[in-house]
């Protein structure tokens, strides 16, 4: 009988081994990048800037859009990717009978509706700037800043908006990270019904992080799931429609990193700089693959004596999450919250603020060596 459970043990954790092996689909391929520096250049007028924290890239049949929040008129600028000429402006009204509010994030849906996150709720409007629908974000008088910026996409799926949301909590405690704090918002628009999901990683719960309580998503078209990527975990966290059921996936990058031990934001920046971090996740639907960006570690001395910049890494993920490449960005050269991925490739915009009248974007490309 012992032989028999011997045997049989042995068995089940051969089929575990096989199937982790299937699964992973392990890379053998060697990757190379390439850039070509000035890809597209669009231009901007007097009032418009040339950087901004929310920017969008639209694509239906013929039509390809890139579009920018222009903060200091509160206008969205929308331009043809194809010849880098404006198309038209639409501006979000602040006051007044069809006030929106400040934009802190947008998503072009489609070509009748672009969805716009202010402070506390959503408004679907149309291209001239009408209120289609508002909805509100507060639950149960709770109310939840949405966070989407560029790399927070709002997603709307099967008459529901998955929005990522920013806790009205304190970081510096540890009860911030714990299994009470929600990150995802999810709104039936057939009822306007709010529930409430997603957590922070289990690594991250018992231990202070300081006010990097970001978290980046994307949202991958081929099998419609949520992809997160948090700033001090390894890990991929991802569900599908229903945000209760979450996962997460090792991605064999293989990174550490070590919690902020202070209780109150004294000495925090030094900590954000000298403790390396991940950035942004952007799923590519032309190569099923993901770029998922990485802060390099920067002694704090040099930030406040040199030109404040890190240095950023882009790991290229397969559609498992094993890596595939490392780029490392050149540093100052790019403004890497200013990407968005075309059919293309990687655009990323050029940090160019010697001349403000253009914003000038670059392609990177990862292949496969020959």
């Amino acid at each position: 009988m012992k032989t028999n459970k011997i045997a049989a043990l042995s068995i089940i954790v051969l089929l575990i081994i096989f199937n982790s092996c299937v699964d992973k689909e392990k890379p053998s391929k060697n990757y190379s990048s390439d850039v070509i520096d000035r890809y597209k250049v669009f231009k901007v007028d007097s009032v418009t800037s040339n950087t901004s924290r929310v920017i969008d890239y639209f694509s239906n049949n013929d039509l390809n859009v890139f579009s920018i929040h222009n903060e200091p008129t509160n206008e969205i600028v929308l331009y043809n990717f194809e010849n880098a000429e404006e198309i038209m402006r639409i501006k979000i009204e602040t006051t007044g009978p069809k006030t929106i509010g400040t934009i802190k994030g947008y998503k072009i849906h489609s070509e009748d509706s672009i969805f716009v996150a202010t402070d506390y709720s959503l408004v679907v409007i149309d291209w001239q700037g009408e209120i289609i629908s508002k909805h509100s974000t507060t639950v149960d008088k709770i109310a939840n800043g949405i966070q989407p910026f560029t790399y927070n996409s709002i997603i709307l799926l099967k008459n529901k908006f998955y929005l990522d949301i920013i806790p009205e909590k304190n970081p510096f405690e540890k009860e911030y990270y714990s299994e009470s704090t929600s990150l995802k918002l999810v709104l039936d628009l057939s009822t306007d019904e709010i529930q409430l999901g997603l957590n922070y990683p289990e690594s991250y719960q018992n231990n202070i992080w300081g006010a990097n309580t970001f978290h980046y998503s994307t949202f991958n078209t081929v099998n419609n799931e949520f992809i997160y990527s948090f700033p001090y975990s390894d890990n991929i966290t991802s569900h599908s429609e229903n945000v209760a059921l979450t996962t997460s996936s090792v991605t064999g990058v293989g990174k550490s990193f070590k919690p902020y031990e202070g209780t109150s934001g004294d000495n925090y920046m030094k900590y954000f700089y000298e403790e390396p971090s991940y950035y942004a996740i952007l799923f590519d639907p032309f190569r099923n693959v993901y770029y998922r960006y990485f802060h390099e570690a920067t002694d704090y001395e040099s930030i406040v004596d040199g030109d404040g910049l890190r240095e950023t890494t882009i790991v290229v993920l397969d559609k498992n999450f094993n890596k595939i490449h490392e780029y490392n960005l050149p540093k100052g050269k790019f403004m890497d919250f200013m990407s968005f991925v075309s059919a293309d490739g990687l655009m990323i915009a050029s940090n160019n603020m010697a001349d403000e009248d253009l914003i000038i974007y670059s392609l990177i490309t990862f292949s496969e060596e020959e």
